[in-house]
């Protein structure tokens, strides 16, 4: 782990894993990285390298977890009602942010359909999937709700909990690394609600100071 010297950035790895997750296997694997720095967190993106032998990128489910924050990053890319197994394309190397095009339809994005195939890993930035579902009936419209929204003022310290699991039949999926970046703030944001209180207070206090003049 490294700390910016302004005490904003929170950089986890990379961290090489190299571990291949069970085929065909709900259970997959945890990786689970802890952080020690202080703030809140405002945003945060996360980088992932996933490969192997035979491997097919619509097998895939990953998840990452902190205190009360959670976020699907894949959830069977390409799943729908005319491809059961997603996308076979072969690994990738991605960086996931809530800025990007949605991953789980990125055929789509890249090439305006769902059926042609890279015919290599994917690399670029995405927004995670954030289809919190069943992985045999996810698809494209399935509601997005689990995303990096969720850790918005959590606490950075505390353990982060990665989540792979490989869930289609043949070929192998290798959790190769995975690194995590968290941009923080000192102090929490304040919730919505209390917005109205502080924009009434500062009113007030501008009409009270104007009555002094």
């Amino acid at each position: 782990m490294t700390i910016d010297l302004r005490g904003q950035i929170v950089l986890s790895g990379p961290n090489e894993v190299n571990l291949v997750l069970p085929d065909n296997d709900p259970s997959g694997l945890v990786d689970v990285r802890t952080l020690t720095a202080p703030g809140y967190i405002t945003s945060l993106t996360v980088d992932v390298s996933l490969g192997g032998p035979g491997s097919r990128n619509g097998d895939v489910y990953l998840s990452l977890s902190h205190e009360s924050g959670f976020v699907v990053l894949l959830n069977r890319v390409g799943r729908n009602a005319g491809l059961a197994g997603g996308y076979a394309d072969p690994g990738m190397t991605v960086t996931f942010s809530a800025g990007g095009e949605d991953i789980h339809a990125y055929r789509t994005s890249l090439f305006g359909n769902e059926s042609t195939p890279l015919g290599d890993r994917l690399t670029g930035t995405w927004a995670p999937s954030g289809r919190d579902a069943d992985p045999a009936s996810v698809t494209a419209s399935t509601p997005i709700t689990a995303t990096f929204g969720s850790f918005a003022g959590v606490p950075v310290a505390g353990d982060w909990i990665l989540y792979a699991a490989d869930l289609g039949s043949g070929g192998l999926v290798t959790l190769e690394r995975w690194s995590l970046t968290v941009t923080t703030s000192p102090t929490t944001v304040p919730e919505p609600a209390h917005w109205g209180f502080i924009g009434a207070f500062l009113s007030g206090l501008g009409a009270l100071l104007r009555k002094r003049r």
